[in-house]
This record gives C-alpha cells, structure tokens and sequence, in this order.
C-alpha cells in the first residue's frame, strides 16, 4: 500500500498479489505441520501461477 503513513511504500505497487496459505494447525498445546500439506500448500501457489513463494518456517 502506498501512503500508509509509515513512510514505506511497497515494492510491486499495483503489481503484486499475495496468496498466504496457512499450513500449521494446532494440535494439543503446540502448532504443527507436515511434509506432506507443506508440499499440497506449494502445489496449490505453484499451480495458481505464484512466481515467488516465500516459506517462513521454524521451530522455537
């Protein structure tokens, strides 16, 4: 967004799209994933034409 008041604009103005694709759930007391939604999660942005996929993934 431009003119947020941050005095930071964005660097795909008008160009870029963001798909966040949720591939944690909980599960008793902690979030937790596997290989396999990971890999249905890249699949699924992959094939919905993302050009940049961006995993932040990590444990504390």
């Amino acid at each position: 967004m431009t003119d947020n008041g941050s005095l930071v604009t964005g660097v795909g103005w008008n160009q870029v799209k963001v798909l966040p694709i949720k591939v944690f759930y909980f599960v008793g007391s902690q979030y937790t994933s596997t290989t396999e939604v990971l890999a249905r999660a890249i699949r699924y942005a992959a094939d919905g034409g993302a050009d940049v996929i961006n995993l932040s993934l990590g444990t504390p």
